[in-house]
């Protein structure tokens, strides 16, 4: 019988002194089952009655298991992570399976196969970058014939923790201490918690939670250093990796004296948070995009900044008023009296310095009304989330778009938020252009647990997506380094454009993974975008954030083809506006090839090139002549064989030829000649499947 008391069939038999029990049932029924044996009526040697014996099993005779053990993994918030598990096959025959379900927070690779007598598969576990922090649980089956076997998934996305750092041979002197944290009225359970020792706002010591069985507590053992023998005081701060939040200082300080041990693992030294979080800004040189989300006991232009060390120079300034700092008084001076934490500001800095914000958390759902076009707006909670979750409040139209400082969504009717930004994080700024009005309320404290946030809210098509998966063919993509870089604290204005590339005047769009499109004005670099494949529109396009200091400076275009690791012009040219928007999401703007291109062909007279390459379907191959005269275009294999000519009469001037014949032929390496009256070029094509 099963161990719920369920009796299925069995051969029973006895041999010697062994009673052998077979499960006379397909074995899918009891895989990973515990079975249990009971035997009754026993009489002894001498006929005396005996109790009954029990007797219990465990099935696991699965061909297929998993190998590597279950997967309990953290993850900071804003990282892909990748996990591998193998599976193996312990039978004499081959043997298939099937992953069904799964939950929409991860992605599985390969989702069904089949391994031979001792093979091995490896399966990829793909965690995207858009997780909110939290716990994520499930148990992945894999079904065989033999039933199904189960696969545990413990996944915690945390919050990234301060980047503290200490180097202790700097020190001549320490002492111990052995703590409980205490958050809010609770003693911390959670091992990515951690308490920093400070002197004078100088990090002196790091300590991390950890459970010690022996005495079923958690505790932290600190080491404080200094310089000095004794006297100094030392204050606390706790990270309080659950919540994201850095509590600025404790209810409790200690005064440093050299060797001295407070508290021990039976009775440690309790330290208190006070409620106040700390939230530390880092501002680099020119523009920066920032908000905050705590409640300033003095929200004043000069209190709020008061802990930035080279204020010299700058200028800060809100959707409607602004400040410059003014050196002969030492203060802010301007119409930006006040600040909130409601809306974004642009802080132009003439060095890298910090800002230090501190007072208590703010309720992330404050409303923030919002109005027809453009607004900005602070980012409240004190945690990462994706587009779609953080603006679940508003009912966006077709064509609305949200932007930071680097990148940028547009709405899309139907499908959803559409880009290369993909979550929301603090300390950053946003601004938001809406077609009608609306209330923007952040999702409350208790995410996880909000009946409304579902799988759909979770979706989001960007850069992210890209680097993780190809979602619609469920294809691991690899993504290189940016050809292309900028500075976008060196401009105080952006736009942003929404394109794709095409040859000639056609319609076809080139781009593909790992292209990317860069923005000159001259030949300086104003903007750049990586190829995003975005499996609801079938189609890879850049989204490119533009800056500038001016209006109307005139933007020219470069494709960077990654398959021939080469540059080329585009056709089109447009002026920069400020907050421009070229180009939507489920009509992109067109940027086509140019007659030449920027890099150079010395093979021949002919300029010659071809895209995509390699390519599976189609070829478009696109030559400069001087004159109209018959030409031919060649193919050839690696063994010199020709396998396909196409003669044709070509026009003076651009000329492009489509090929789309290239289904007829096998995969592999060909070699294209294109012939004509100023001799012939050679290209090398790849086909794939």
């Amino acid at each position: 019988m099963t161990a719920g008391g369920i009796l299925i069939d069995a051969l029973i038999s006895c041999k010697d002194e062994k009673i052998v029990i077979v499960p006379n049932i397909p074995n899918q029924f009891i895989e990973n089952h515990i079975l249990r044996a009971v035997a009754t009526d026993i009489k002894d040697l001498y006929g005396n009655p005996a109790d009954q014996v029990l007797w219990e099993f465990y099935v696991n005779r699965s061909n297929l298991y998993w190998h590597g053990g279950d997967i309990d993994e953290v993850v900071y918030e804003g990282n892909q992570l990748m996990v591998t598990r193998e599976i193996r096959n312990q039978s004499g025959q081959r043997t298939t399976f099937r992953i069904d379900d799964y939950p929409d927070w991860m992605e599985i690779f390969p989702l069904e196969g089949g391994l031979d007598p001792g093979g091995i598969m490896q399966v990829r576990f793909i965690f995207p970058s858009n997780l909110v922090n939290g716990f994520y649980n499930t148990t992945i089956n894999m079904t065989t014939v033999d039933g199904n076997e189960p696969l545990k998934v413990d996944l915690r996305v945390a919050c990234k923790a301060p980047e503290w750092e200490l180097d202790p041979t700097a020190y001549s002197y320490s002492m111990n201490l052995t703590l409980q944290p205490n958050i809010e009225g609770t003693l911390s359970t959670d091992r990515l918690d951690l308490v920093g020792a400070f002197v004078n706002g100088q990090l002196r010591g790091i300590g991390k939670v950890q459970y010690f069985r022996s005495l079923n507590k958690y505790l932290v053992f600190l080491t404080v250093y200094s310089n000095v023998v004794s006297g100094e005081t030392i204050t606390f701060q706790i990270w309080d990796a659950s919540a994201c939040l850095l509590y600025g200082q404790t209810v409790e300080t200690f005064t440093f004296v050299a060797d001295d041990l407070i508290g021990s693992p039976i009775t440690p030294a309790v330290i208190y948070t006070n409620n106040l979080v700390l939230r530390k800004v880092q501002i680099h040189p020119g523009w920066n995009w920032i908000s905050y989300n705590v409640n300033l006991p003095n929200p004043t232009v000069n209190a709020a900044l008061a802990t930035m060390t080279k204020p010299q120079g700058g200028l800060i300034k809100g959707q409607t008023a602004f400040s410059i700092y003014s050196s002969g008084i030492n203060s802010w001076v301007g119409s930006l009296g006040n600040l909130s934490h409601l809306t974004m500001y642009q802080l132009n800095a003439s060095a890298f310095d910090s800002i230090s914000f501190v007072g208590t958390p703010v309720d992330p759902s404050t409303p923030i009304p919002l109005f027809a076009g453009w607004n900005w707006i602070g980012y409240l909670p004190q945690y990462g989330l994706p587009v779609t979750q953080a603006l679940a409040s508003l009912s966006p139209l077709n064509g609305d778009i949200i932007k930071s400082q680097l990148h940028f969504a547009q709405y899309v009717a139907g499908v959803g938020w559409v880009g290369n930004l993909g979550f929301l994080s603090p300390p950053n700024g946003y601004l938001i252009k809406l077609s009608n009005n609306g209330t923007l309320q952040y999702p409350g404290n208790n995410i996880q647990d909000d009946p409304n946030i579902n799988a759909l809210q979770r979706q989001v098509f960007t850069q992210d997506d890209l680097n993780r998966t190809d979602l619609d063919r469920k294809v691991p993509v690899q993504m290189n380094a940016s050809r292309w870089s900028v500075n976008p604290q060196q401009y105080e204005y952006n736009m942003n454009i929404i394109a794709i590339v095409s040859p000639g005047n056609e319609s076809a769009n080139l781009l593909d993974a790992n292209d990317e499109v860069g923005v000159f004005v001259g030949q300086e670099l104003r903007g750049m975008g990586n190829a995003i494949y975005i499996p609801a529109l079938n189609k890879y396009m850049v989204f490119i954030t533009v800056y500038a200091n001016q209006v109307g400076e005139l933007l020219s275009f470069k494709w960077y083809d990654a398959s021939e690791n080469a540059e080329y012009d585009l056709v089109e040219k447009t002026g920069f506006q400020v907050n421009g928007i070229w180009g939507m999401a489920d009509n992109p703007v067109v940027l086509h090839l140019t007659g030449t291109s920027s890099t150079n062909d010395n093979d021949a007279d002919i300029k010659f090139r071809m895209y995509p390459n390699p390519t599976a379907n189609y070829l478009y191959i696109e030559f400069e002549s001087a004159v109209n005269e018959e030409m031919a275009v060649k193919v050839v294999d690696m063994l010199g064989k020709e396998v396909r000519s196409i003669p044709f009469t070509a026009n003076s001037g651009i000329n492009i030829l489509e090929w789309n014949h290239l289904h007829e032929m096998n995969a592999g390496v060909y070699w294209v000649r294109l012939s004509g009256s100023r001799g012939e070029v050679s290209r090398k094509l790849t086909i794939i499947r």
